[in-house]
């Protein structure tokens, strides 16, 4: 072999060689931090989901309390015996705040103003009776 011939397979080997293991080097560096920055934001949207979630329950907390505490179910009577029309009051009561519930606002935005994920609204005495539902087939 000529030494024209391997001196140019040494040079290839001395210049191939740093440039393999800084290739490498880089390669694993810049995948740990892809995978950092993935999961990174895989946490960011899972907490953005979980306060979303914790904001809709305790509005709908709050919701449920402006409905017990109104005037029309803190007339229903321990004893289980109601007025008819207080009955009928709360039903109706219930039905329209279901309504305006499912109202569609009009907006165009897909996560603003839309419309309740409820289906049905109760109203159960202090024996555990349905008195009021705005699905009626599970009244009494």
């Amino acid at each position: 072999m000529k030494i024209r011939n391997r001196l140019i397979i040494l040079f290839s080997l001395i210049a191939l060689l740093p440039l393999l293991v800084v290739g490498v080097v880089s390669y694993f560096s810049a995948k740990k931090a892809l995978e950092q920055q993935i999961l990174d934001e895989l946490k960011s949207v899972t907490d953005s989901r979980i306060s979303d979630i914790t904001h809709l329950v305790q509005l709908r907390q709050e919701q449920c309390k402006g409905l017990a505490g109104s005037f029309l179910p803190r007339q229903l009577k321990s004893n289980g015996v109601n007025d008819s029309l207080s009955i009928a009051r709360i039903q109706a009561h219930i039905e329209s705040i279901l309504e305006e519930m499912k109202r569609d606002s009009g907006s165009k935005t897909s996560d603003i103003n839309k419309s309740t994920a409820i289906d049905i609204i109760g109203v159960w005495d202090f024996e555990g009776t349905i008195v009021a539902n705005t699905n009626k087939k599970l009244i009494g």
